[in-house]
Protein backbone atom coordinates (compact mmCIF):
# COMPACT_ATOMS: atom_id res chain seq x y z
CA UNK A 1 0.00 0.00 0.00
CA UNK A 2 1.32 3.61 -0.56
CA UNK A 3 0.65 6.30 1.34
CA UNK A 4 1.75 9.91 0.77
CA UNK A 5 4.00 8.59 -1.33
CA UNK A 6 5.61 6.03 0.86
CA UNK A 7 5.31 2.16 1.17
CA UNK A 8 3.08 1.16 4.22
CA UNK A 9 3.61 -2.44 5.01
CA UNK A 10 0.19 -4.41 4.98
CA UNK A 11 -1.00 -4.85 8.81
CA UNK A 12 0.73 -7.22 10.72
CA UNK A 13 -1.13 -10.64 11.39
CA UNK A 14 -3.41 -11.31 14.67
CA UNK A 15 -0.74 -13.60 15.63
CA UNK A 16 2.24 -10.82 15.17
CA UNK A 17 -0.15 -8.24 16.65
CA UNK A 18 -0.43 -10.02 19.92
CA UNK A 19 3.47 -11.28 20.19
CA UNK A 20 4.44 -7.57 19.56
CA UNK A 21 2.13 -5.61 22.02
CA UNK A 22 3.24 -8.68 24.50
CA UNK A 23 7.05 -7.91 23.97
CA UNK A 24 6.49 -4.12 24.33
CA UNK A 25 4.64 -4.64 27.98
CA UNK A 26 6.34 -3.24 30.49
CA UNK A 27 3.74 -3.30 33.51
CA UNK A 28 0.16 -4.54 33.99
CA UNK A 29 -1.69 -1.08 33.48
CA UNK A 30 -0.97 -1.96 29.81
CA UNK A 31 -2.79 -5.25 29.69
CA UNK A 32 -5.92 -3.77 28.40
CA UNK A 33 -3.76 -3.20 25.69
CA UNK A 34 -2.56 -6.64 25.09
CA UNK A 35 -6.11 -7.99 25.30
CA UNK A 36 -7.38 -6.09 22.93
CA UNK A 37 -4.25 -6.31 20.45
CA UNK A 38 -4.37 -10.42 20.94
CA UNK A 39 -8.46 -10.64 20.99
CA UNK A 40 -8.32 -11.70 17.10
CA UNK A 41 -6.49 -14.30 17.65
CA UNK A 42 -9.71 -16.17 19.19
CA UNK A 43 -12.10 -17.22 16.79
CA UNK A 44 -14.99 -17.45 19.01
CA UNK A 45 -17.05 -14.51 18.86
CA UNK A 46 -18.83 -14.97 21.84
CA UNK A 47 -15.23 -15.36 23.84
CA UNK A 48 -14.00 -12.35 22.36
CA UNK A 49 -16.57 -10.48 23.37
CA UNK A 50 -16.09 -11.79 26.90
CA UNK A 51 -12.64 -11.22 26.57
CA UNK A 52 -12.82 -7.72 25.45
CA UNK A 53 -15.11 -7.08 28.49
CA UNK A 54 -12.49 -8.28 31.10
CA UNK A 55 -10.33 -5.17 30.18
CA UNK A 56 -9.61 -2.65 33.48
CA UNK A 57 -11.07 -5.57 35.83
CA UNK A 58 -9.18 -6.02 38.83
CA UNK A 59 -8.34 -8.08 40.87
CA UNK A 60 -6.51 -10.89 38.55
CA UNK A 61 -8.69 -13.71 40.86
CA UNK A 62 -11.85 -11.78 39.43
CA UNK A 63 -10.11 -11.65 36.03
CA UNK A 64 -9.29 -15.36 35.65
CA UNK A 65 -12.42 -16.45 37.10
CA UNK A 66 -14.49 -14.19 34.07
CA UNK A 67 -12.38 -15.53 31.57
CA UNK A 68 -12.43 -18.89 32.28
CA UNK A 69 -16.22 -19.15 33.04
CA UNK A 70 -16.05 -17.59 29.68
CA UNK A 71 -14.12 -20.21 28.08
CA UNK A 72 -16.52 -22.69 29.47
CA UNK A 73 -18.93 -21.32 27.92
CA UNK A 74 -17.84 -20.51 24.71
CA UNK A 75 -15.66 -23.61 23.93
CA UNK A 76 -16.14 -26.32 26.36
CA UNK A 77 -19.70 -27.39 24.79
CA UNK A 78 -18.03 -27.20 21.17
CA UNK A 79 -14.46 -29.60 21.93
CA UNK A 80 -15.12 -33.12 21.40
CA UNK A 81 -14.06 -35.64 24.61
CA UNK A 82 -12.27 -35.95 26.24
CA UNK A 83 -12.51 -32.05 27.05
CA UNK A 84 -10.19 -30.56 29.63
CA UNK A 85 -10.98 -31.06 33.51
CA UNK A 86 -11.25 -26.99 33.79
CA UNK A 87 -14.49 -27.69 32.03
CA UNK A 88 -16.53 -28.92 34.57
CA UNK A 89 -17.94 -27.18 37.56
CA UNK A 90 -18.77 -23.80 38.65
CA UNK A 91 -15.69 -21.21 38.74
CA UNK A 92 -14.75 -19.68 41.69
CA UNK A 93 -11.80 -17.03 42.23
CA UNK A 94 -9.51 -19.25 44.33
CA UNK A 95 -7.89 -21.60 42.28
CA UNK A 96 -9.22 -19.81 38.53
CA UNK A 97 -5.53 -19.11 37.55
CA UNK A 98 -4.99 -22.50 37.35
CA UNK A 99 -7.86 -23.25 35.33
CA UNK A 100 -7.85 -20.17 32.92
CA UNK A 101 -4.33 -21.35 32.46
CA UNK A 102 -5.66 -25.29 31.49
CA UNK A 103 -8.60 -23.33 29.38
CA UNK A 104 -5.99 -20.82 27.53
CA UNK A 105 -3.64 -23.70 26.68
CA UNK A 106 -6.51 -25.28 24.77
CA UNK A 107 -7.80 -22.53 23.60
CA UNK A 108 -4.34 -21.50 21.61
CA UNK A 109 -4.60 -25.45 20.15
CA UNK A 110 -8.02 -24.40 18.76
CA UNK A 111 -7.83 -21.25 17.63
CA UNK A 112 -3.71 -20.93 16.88
CA UNK A 113 -2.63 -22.67 13.48
CA UNK A 114 0.33 -24.46 13.96
CA UNK A 115 3.31 -22.59 13.34
CA UNK A 116 2.35 -19.28 15.42
CA UNK A 117 0.96 -21.67 18.69
CA UNK A 118 4.91 -21.85 19.85
CA UNK A 119 5.58 -18.01 19.70
CA UNK A 120 1.91 -17.25 21.50
CA UNK A 121 2.65 -19.47 24.42
CA UNK A 122 6.28 -18.19 24.48
CA UNK A 123 4.84 -14.71 24.26
CA UNK A 124 2.04 -15.12 26.78
CA UNK A 125 4.37 -17.07 29.15
CA UNK A 126 6.67 -13.82 29.74
CA UNK A 127 4.07 -11.74 31.00
CA UNK A 128 1.61 -13.78 32.19
CA UNK A 129 1.95 -12.99 35.59
CA UNK A 130 1.56 -9.25 34.62
CA UNK A 131 -2.17 -10.11 32.82
CA UNK A 132 -3.35 -13.13 34.83
CA UNK A 133 -2.06 -13.43 38.37
CA UNK A 134 -1.04 -16.89 39.36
Amino acid sequence: MIVLGFYAPPVAAPVAECVQALARMSDEREAGLVRSACAPLFRDAEFRRGWDATVGVAPLEILSSLLAQAAIESYCTKWPAPRPAACGGKVVPKGAAARWRALFDKIVDTDVAEPDRAAVRAAFEKRWALLFGG
